[in-house]
């Protein structure tokens, strides 16, 4: 038989929070996680729908690219900027590489 260890609610919320911050130790943030984070929760709040269901449709791209405007990257220190900056520009040399491999 199992039994449940009570504890008084500031010991349970410590070790809850305790268990969040070992999680997020764990699993580290990319800022490219960290965008499309921020995609998804600005899609959910205008459309009502998550990123990767209207990833294909430009009108909803165009409202939740308004949405999101310059919010993210207002977010961001110099140095996650310049990491993030570095990435998008990694992503667009890829996408071009593919594109100039179709023809």
């Amino acid at each position: 038989m199992m039994t449940i260890k009570r504890e008084p609610d500031g010991e349970r919320e410590m070790n809850l929070l305790r268990r969040v911050a070992k999680l997020e130790r764990a699993a580290p943030s990319t800022l490219m996680a960290r965008y499309y984070a921020a995609l998804n929760d600005v899609a959910l709040r205008v459309l009502g729908k998550p990123y990767w269901a209207v990833e294909s449709d430009p009108a909803a791209l165009t409202r939740v690219s308004e949405a999101l405007g310059e919010d993210f990257v207002r977010s961001l220190n110099e140095e996650e900027l310049t990491a993030f900056a570095a990435e998008l520009e990694r992503l667009i040399e890829i996408t071009e590489g593919d594109a100039e491999r179709r023809t």
